[in-house]
């Protein structure tokens, strides 16, 4: 997307074995300003290796803000 502005920021990433939990913070939206607290989010990212390459297993996010307050 032209104009995304995408930046994550793990808080904690855990491994063991072939699974691994990455969750953290995100900032994004077209146009947005690194910490603009309007389109913050939480996100966790459940990882699996498979034949030695980590691939995402399941990701989800919400938002930090309530959705009438963003732009």
């Amino acid at each position: 997307m032209p104009g995304l502005y995408l930046d994550f920021k793990p808080t904690q990433i855990e491994i063991s074995g072939d699974m691994a939990s990455d969750f953290g913070e995100v900032h994004f939206k077209p146009k947005a300003k690194p910490n603009d607290p309007k389109n913050t989010a939480k996100y966790l990212v459940i990882w699996k290796r498979e034949r030695g390459n980590w691939k995402v297993f399941y990701d989800c996010w919400n938002w930090n803000s309530d959705p009438a307050k963003r732009q």
